[in-house]
């Protein structure tokens, strides 16, 4: 459609009068104008999701070593292979909407939740209110790791995102020094971090199979 366009502005120059044509179609101004808004309204919605993967990549990219493994991949991380996986996703954001649906258009990446917000790691752990109910044991927790970092980093008041941030990434606040008291409070919040996220995947598992039972091909 858009070399049609650009091919229909061409002749439309060169025939002075005539009217702009696409694919043998003789076009009225308006529907030719509408096509060209809609051609860029295409090209702004292509730039932006580009945009966003670069993004993604860019910030995934900010806390990576090169040829360096991710820290939950390491033989010492403490964690189980299936552990290791939700640590990767929740890095990725693989298991939600920006990731799922970064070939499509713009609101394929909105969460369901109705707050017409992007959908990722941050959204679903720190404010989703579709995972309200499974919150309050992972919110304890990361208050206490808070209260925690703010005794150790002389007043520091570490906000939520940071220290989700510190938990997904094992990039710590310059400013907060690592010692045996924050690492074993670290540990504890991302043991609650990845039990809110096995519990939402279930959440949101078993709300996609009752919709799918109520589908008039299911019955």
């Amino acid at each position: 459609m858009a070399l049609g366009l650009h091919a229909a502005r061409i002749r439309h120059a060169r025939n002075g009068s005539a009217q702009p044509a696409v694919g043998g179609r003789v076009l009225s101004p308006e529907k030719f104008v509408g096509c060209a808004s809609a051609v860029r309204h295409a090209r702004a919605a292509r730039r932006s999701r580009a945009r966003a993967a670069e993004q993604a990549i860019a910030d995934y990219l900010s806390v990576r070593s090169p040829g360096a493994k991710d820290w939950y991949m390491a033989e010492d991380s403490g964690l189980a292979p299936y552990q290791q996986r939700q640590m990767a996703q929740l890095a990725t954001c693989s298991d939600y909407a920006v990731c799922r649906g970064k070939r499509g258009a713009p609101e394929h990446q909105l969460c369901p939740c109705g707050q017409c917000k992007r959908e990722n790691t941050e959204h679903a752990v720190l404010e989703c209110p579709l995972y309200e109910g499974l919150r309050e044991p992972l919110d304890r927790t990361m208050r206490e790791h808070t209260a925690l970092v703010l005794d150790e980093a002389h007043g520091y008041a570490m906000p939520p995102p940071e220290a989700l941030r510190w938990a997904i990434d094992d990039h710590s606040p310059g400013w907060v020094s690592s010692c045996e008291k924050t690492q074993t409070s670290l540990m504890k919040y991302r043991e609650a971090l990845l039990s809110f996220h096995r519990e939402s995947k279930r959440a949101r598992y078993s709300k996609k199979k009752a919709a799918a039972s109520q589908h008039p091909r299911a019955l």
